[in-house]
């Protein structure tokens, strides 16, 4: 009888970074459970963890390198070997380098991959500016905040023995969803370890549910919450006088500055007392330690860094900054990045001036018309952008009229069916890699299995790198990864072996090395965003599209729409091949209060069509209380890969048919994807 080895690994069907641990029999995995070592979820794992076997072994899977014969779209495949494949890629690479120039070919990856990495550095040394993520409305505005605001971006401390008084869960949900080192887990065990919890949030959400108090806010008004929370926190001289005369600076420009944002001017705004707005003030202000939870839907709006900003400046004035049980800045001795030569010699398409890379849907706007240059070529590595991107139609059409698409991904997704060469992409259980997170603990993936003649994408890319000569091509990954872990002292076999290694967090680091920002304290005032021609302070602006900024489309269009909402079944559009999720969670879920359902005649798990100035789709209703009349709740990155039509019916209930991506904020491109206006009706 065979003996069964159990792997230390961590698992990769989010960004959550759980610890999981391997079983493992005649070369096959066999079973996969929560770590109960791991500081994270101490043994637990969510419905897409449990499901990583079903994902590993699912049917559905790419197997092969597909090359695309007949017209673009039209569904017609051969398949060829990985040696043809990437010697096609790389003459295309050559060929559109030395004719158009390598600036025309723009790569694109999805959400805080283990690829990602490799994937911006293959770009910039292959001479191209224009690798695109959907960082613009997801993390990076809260980071560029944090950072403008206090030199880095911060987690919320639950790990230290000194659990916080309260946590503000703004905009978030994390019972269902989070970034590591932040998943679920952590979360319940200090509420169970008697932490209080406010959340603010439009719906009653699963978070809402087992909160202490729960402010229903207007989508889109964060910003005038968090101004009037400052306003009363300064005038009721709730902050932390000791600590803002000596670490901040800006404070006597902050307080003339939110005068004006009155709990009484928010109330009318936001949908929250006034009375409520100083209740909160107070709590948050006068039980340290205490902190707050920046959710993406905070981020998923054109006033996004000025709402994160605000949110920012409350940590600060009220002594919550890198303090146990407060937000803490991370201080990890690992490099997040290791630099490859660079060969970029035009600037990217629209770089926002805080927006890394370059942002793509100014890509697709310049495949249209060719300004400020052509883009001919897209390699997208494991990125669904016809699901998860503004105006997908656009983006089809785009597609349909590019001259060569590469996609690598685990299935084949509506994005990979336009394109020319497909390559099965590997699962985080065929690949080794170092996952470098924003708290104190670094983890890794192991490579346990290779199923079929499925890659890495960071093989593909060496592989390419080799072909094409460029030095990517001849540095051994693990050799990366040692670089990266050289500040710690370990190797990535070390890692490995270990499966997480967590460090001591240190806090109060700027008692002895000041702050990294340019005066070394915390900018209440900005003098660089004011140089660089922005506010210099959080001011809130309208939703561009409301019942106060545009009346005439709310006579029409008399609900306000989120979209975007979490399942815990999936990770964006990802997870829908899964029978096990799909069995528990098989259509898209509108959410309408009863006196919304009984005004349009509509019953639980009628189809509802949603329809904005833009266009419209379809959900299955789900008739609650937890959320406002006026307001409805639908899901994102649905498609159904049952359906075998070409596109698999990406534009039946795609809350992304429902957005464009202007406005754009100025600073980093983003977008409004919540706080919008819409209608509905039976279908």
């Amino acid at each position: 009888m065979s003996n069964i080895n159990v792997i230390k690994s961590t698992c990769g069907m989010c960004h959550g970074g759980c610890g999981v641990l391997i079983s493992i029999k005649d070369g096959k995995i066999i079973k996969i459970e929560g770590d109960p070592e791991s500081p994270l979820n101490k043994g637990a794992l969510c419905p897409k963890g449990q499901a990583s076997l079903e994902h590993l072994y699912n049917e559905k899977r790419l197997k092969f390198p597909l090359q695309r014969v007949g017209g673009k779209g039209e569904g017609k495949w051969k398949e060829i070997s990985w040696e043809t494949a990437l010697d096609l890629l790389a003459f295309k690479l050559k060929e559109i380098k030395n004719k158009y120039g390598a600036h025309t070919v723009a790569f694109l990856f999805g959400t805080m991959r283990h690829h990602n990495l490799l994937v911006g550095e293959f770009a910039k040394e292959y001479g191209s500016p224009n690798w695109a993520e959907h960082l613009q409305v997801c993390f990076l505005p809260h980071q560029v905040a944090e950072e403008l605001t206090y030199g880095n971006v911060t987690f919320c401390d639950l790990f230290s023995e000194i659990k916080p008084k309260i946590i503000i869960s703004w905009g978030a949900n994390p019972v269902v969803s989070g970034l590591n080192p932040n998943p679920s887990f952590p979360f319940l065990d200090a509420i169970n370890s008697g932490s209080k919890v406010i959340t603010i949030d439009p719906r009653k959400s699963e978070t809402a549910k087992i909160s202490d108090m729960w402010l229903q806010i207007r989508p889109g008004t964060d910003c005038a919450l968090a101004l009037a929370l400052i306003n009363v926190i300064i005038n009721e001289n709730l902050y932390d006088v000791v600590f803002v005369e000596k670490y901040c600076i800006g404070f006597k420009e902050l307080k003339e500055h939110v005068q004006k944002y009155t709990p009484e001017w928010a109330e009318k705004i936001i949908w929250i007392s006034a009375e409520e707005i100083r209740k909160i003030a107070k709590m948050y202000a006068l039980n340290k330690p205490a902190c707050i939870r920046f959710g993406v839907s905070l981020e998923q709006n054109i006033n996004s860094v000025q709402t994160c900003r605000a949110i920012s400046t409350l940590i600060a004035i009220t002594g919550n900054l890198d303090i146990e049980g407060g937000n803490v800045i991370p201080s990890l001795p690992v490099q997040r990045a290791v630099s490859f030569p660079s060969k970029i010699k035009m600037p990217p398409i629209n770089n926002y001036p805080y927006l890394p890379g370059a942002h793509f849907p100014s890509i697709i706007e310049a495949i249209k018309t060719e300004k400020p240059y052509p883009i001919k070529s897209m390699f997208i590595f494991g990125a669904n952008p016809l699901v998860s991107y503004p105006n997908p139609k656009e983006i089809y059409n785009a597609f349909l009229n590019i001259d060569f698409i590469v996609v690598s991904d685990i299935y084949m997704t509506p994005t990979a069916e336009l394109a020319d060469i497909i390559l099965p992409a590997a699962t985080w259980l065929e690949v080794d890699s170092l996952l470098v997170p924003i708290g104190n603990t670094i983890f890794c993936h192991r490579k346990i299995v290779e199923i079929e003649n499925t890659k890495t994408d960071e093989w593909i890319l060496q592989q390419l790198a080799k072909k094409i000569g460029m030095p990517l091509g001849h540095i051994e990954l693990e050799s990366i990864y040692d670089a990266q872990l050289a500040p710690a002292g370990i190797t990535f076999q070390e890692l490995k072996d270990k499966g997480q290694i967590t460090f001591p967090t240190r806090y109060k680091k700027y008692e002895c090395r000041g702050l990294n920002t340019f005066t070394k304290k915390i900018e209440l005032y900005s003098k660089r965003l004011e140089l660089e021609g922005f506010e210099p302070m959080p001011t809130y602006i309208e939703p561009p599209e409301s019942p106060i900024s545009t009346p005439e489309v709310f006579k029409e269009y008399p609900l306000i729409l989120i979209t975007g909402r979490r399942s815990i079944n999936y990770f964006h559009s990802a997870g829908r091949q899964i029978n096990s999720l799909r069995k528990t969670h098989k259509d898209p879920l509108i959410e309408i209060h009863p006196t919304t359902a009984d005004k349009y005649g509509l019953k639980e798990d009628d189809w509802v069509w949603i329809e904005t100035t833009r266009g419209r789709i379809k959900q299955k209703a789900k008739i609650i209380e937890d959320i406002h009349p006026d307001v409805i709740s639908i899901e994102h990155g649905w498609y159904f890969p049952e359906i075998k039509d070409i596109g698999q019916g990406f534009w039946i209930s795609n809350a992304n048919i429902l957005i464009d991506s202007k406005p754009r904020n100025p600073m980093l491109g983003s977008y409004q994807l919540r706080g919008l206006l819409c209608k509905i009706y039976k279908v």
